[in-house]
Formats: C-alpha cells, sequence, structure tokens
C-alpha cells in the first residue's frame, strides 16, 4: 500500500506524507508528487479506454464479463482517487482535513483490485468444479450482491478501524472527524490492519485459484484426445491463466507494501520514530508498483480475452457496412 507517513511539511492536523513529503533521505524525484500524479493520470486514461472497449462488448454479458469489467471500474476509481488525493497538493485547500479525507478514500480503493480478483477466481471455482450448476449458483443477482458488498465493505472498513482507534485512544470518548487524523499512531494502525487483511486474503484467494488451476489443467489433458471436448477446454484453461496473470499482478505489486507495513508497525512498537533508509526506499518504490496492477490489468485482459478484444475492435474500428 501507498502507506501513511508522517509529513515532512508543517501542515496543521496532517501526518501523512501522500501529498509529496520531500524526504531529505530520498531523491526529491522519488517521493515528488508529480511522478504519482504523472502515473496516475496515465492509469486514469488508460482504464477509461478500457472501460468504453468493455462497454461495446456482445450482449447479453455474461457473469465472467461483467466481473471483468468490475476489474477495470476498480482500477480507474482507484487512479482517480490517486490523482485526486495527490493533485490536493497544488490546489488551495485550506482544511487539510479535506486532503486526509480524500487520502482515506484512496486507501480504502487499494482493496478492490484485490477483491474484484477475488470475484473472478471464485466465479472460475464454480466454472471448473461446478460446470452443470453453474448457471444456477453464479445467478446474476448473486453477481450484483457481491459487486454491492465489495463497493462497501472496505469503506466501512475503515470508518470502523476510525471509531475503534478513536474510541481507545481518547478518555472523553469520540473525537471530532477531523480531529481523529491527529492522533498518534493511527496511520500505523491502520496501515498495519490493511496489510494483515491484504495477506490474509492474498493467501487464500491464491489457495483457491491453485485448486482451480490444477483442475483445469488436468481436464485439459485428459480430453486432448477428443477435438470437440479439447476445444472448450483450452478456452477454459486460456481464461484460467489470464486470471492467475490478474491475479499474480496482484501479489507481486500489493504485497511488498503490505510487508513494508508490517515493518513500519514493528518500528513503531519499539519506540523507534524513523525507519530505515532500505525500508524508505522499500515504502516509496512500494507505492509506485500499486499503479503498475492497474497499468498492466488492461493489458492483460484486453490482449487474452477474445470478447474484450472484439468489444475494442466495435469501439473503436469502423464496421463495414
Amino acid at each position: 500500500m501507498v502507506f501513511k507517513q508522517k509529513m515532512c511539511e508543517e501542515i496543521p492536523g496532517t501526518n501523512s506524507s501522500v501529498l509529496g513529503c520531500q524526504n531529505q533521505t530520498l531523491p526529491p524525484f522519488l517521493v515528488s508528487p508529480d511522478v504519482f500524479i504523472t502515473v496516475a493520470t496515465i492509469g486514469v486514461f488508460e482504464n477509461l479506454i478500457s472501460l468504453v472497449a468493455l462497454a461495446h462488448m456482445k450482449r447479453p454479458l455474461s457473469m465472467f464479463n461483467i466481473l471483468v469489467i468490475n476489474i477495470a471500474v476498480t482500477d480507474f476509481v482507484m487512479d482517480l482517487l490517486a490523482l485526486v488525493a495527490y493533485s490536493l497538493k497544488y490546489l488551495p485547500v485550506s482544511e487539510a482535513c479535506i486532503m486526509e479525507l480524500f487520502y482515506d478514500l484512496f486507501f480504502c480503493s487499494m482493496f478492490y483490485p484485490l477483491l474484484a480478483t477475488a470475484g473472478l477466481v471464485v466465479n472460475q471455482y464454480y466454472a471448473v468444479f461446478k460446470p452443470l450448476k453453474y448457471q444456477i449458483i453464479v445467478r446474476r443477482r448473486r453477481v450484483y450482491v457481491y459487486l454491492f458488498l465489495m463497493w462497501i465493505c472496505p469503506i466501512s472498513f475503515e470508518i470502523l478501524l476510525h471509531v475503534i482507534f478513536s474510541a481507545a485512544s481518547s478518555n472523553d470518548g469520540m473525537v471530532p472527524f477531523c480531529q481523529i487524523f491527529e492522533l498518534p499512531g493511527l496511520t500505523i494502525f491502520d496501515s498495519a490492519v490493511h496489510a494483515a487483511v491484504v495477506l490474509f486474503a492474498s493467501l487464500l484467494v491464491s489457495a483457491i485459484y491453485i485448486k482451480v488451476y490444477r483442475e483445469t489443467r488436468k481436464k485439459a489433458r485428459s480430453v486432448a484426445f477428443i477435438l470437440h471436448v479439447r476445444q472448450k477446454t483450452d478456452t477454459q484453461y486460456k481464461v484460467t491463466v489470464t486470471i492467475g496473470l490478474l491475479l499474480g499482478t496482484v501479489i507481486l505489486f500489493w504485497l511488498p507494501g503490505a510487508a513494508c507495513n508490517v515493518m513500519s508497525l514493528y518500528y513503531y512498537v519499539i519506540g523507534q520514530d524513523g525507519e530505515t533508509i532500505e525500508l524508505k526506499w522499500a515504502m516509496y518504490i512500494g507505492g509506485l508498483l500499486h499503479f503498475a496492477n492497474s497499468l498492466l490489468n488492461p493489458l492483460i485482459y484486453g490482449i487474452r480475452l477474445r470478447s474484450v478484444r472484439k468489444g475494442y475492435k466495435n469501439a473503436f474500428c469502423c464496421k463495414k457496412k
């Protein structure tokens, strides 16, 4: 995750470096908000183009394609919130509370890529292990319920964390909303809890995917001699590999940040205010890696999925009369 760290600049009411804290121990180009703004802008436009193509896919949309669209939406929202959060550094915003609020929304959005990919993994699980009952189990209504919960739960979870920490840190009960961000240790607590959730969810989803991959590969080998069955199985195997690539990017680009969050908690517990230079390097580079996930996803499903390729063709190519 892009970590909530102490501001190097004296901005009242905030204790995070999301707005581009210039750390003297790191190169200015690395910690400059311009770098994150540029990457987030690229991600916004790339995922917007992807959404246009996905909107032109063949109707009616399958449950799988709906979940792919959800991944594009999560990447777009995360990049857009990041762009707003970092851009506030250059806007005449007098209230630090507003800046922290946008950063918290951006922080919540970091759950969405993993949850969206988990939806694809579970969908493929039923397609592989329950092919005859797939249409009954994976109904459109159930998919929409999952999407609703996927978008609501991270925000509710973030609010709950703030309420718990506020109640535990204040003897006078709940503190005003804007003063919550001033509580010492909030950023470390928040980041560490998020890291634990991401690590656990990643292990769980990975275990389910490994089981699906093994079963799909087994089926692909066992029916290789039957031509008409082989074609369908090869398609299912290709979809499984595509999901694996999407899940792999989440794990590759998000787990290092989660590990750094845990290390930040360790330094906080032992009473060391400043982290080592190695950890600071890892934290800032990890922040950039998060955006790589949203930049790679459109390329993965855009190249490997035929329905998405047709969507690009329908959206941006001239149709023959």
